[in-house]
């Protein structure tokens, strides 16, 4: 075989290798712009308190257990989370707070192009002057809507939650 067609040969072989690595790119990147990771519009973070120990038991009912790292919250993490509210201004949730009066995180809307990608309507207890208050619209960023869910023990409502990743402390927490 002549020297010529022997060299458009292999060069026809790497083109063809070329287009084929050039279109699977192209493929996996249009299909990762459509997976959407994180919570969808109208999961919900709910927030339900311990049960109170009764008196007629034996136990305290105002004593209310601290956040637990068992269940997904590391010590070394704050208990409070100040997040942007959607009128402008911001607010504060204390973890330790709503774990124990409870509340709810609903998210209303994505905004993936966005440094706080979720606007999530909260409603819950009032703490003090600082806080979100019984009900407020919230832009929340992925870290904190993470935090929160953690804390929470997971995305929905209690007994049909869905798994958090935690990678901070190796390991999926399932509820």
């Amino acid at each position: 075989m002549p020297a010529g067609r022997q060299s458009s040969g292999r060069l026809a072989v790497a083109f063809g290798w070329g287009l084929i690595t050039l279109l699977s790119a192209a493929g996996l990147i249009a299909l990762a712009s459509r997976v959407q990771l994180g919570p969808q519009v109208g999961d919900i973070v709910a927030f339900a308190p311990p049960a109170a120990p009764s008196v007629a038991s034996g136990g305290d009912p105002t004593d209310t257990p601290p956040i637990n790292p068992a269940e997904g919250v590391p010590p070394d993490l704050t208990s409070r989370v100040t997040l942007a509210k959607a009128t402008g201004g911001s607010c504060s949730l204390d973890l330790e707070q709503i774990r124990q009066n409870g509340g709810s995180l609903l998210v209303e809307a994505r905004r993936p192009d966005s440094a706080l990608p979720y606007q999530a309507h909260w409603a819950g207890l009032r703490e003090g002057e600082t806080d979100c208050g019984r009900s407020a619209d919230l832009l929340i960023s992925d870290s904190d809507i993470s935090l929160l869910a953690i804390t929470a023990g997971g995305y929905g409502v209690p007994g049909k939650r869905q798994f958090v990743a935690a990678p901070w402390i190796g390991e999926t927490l399932v509820r």
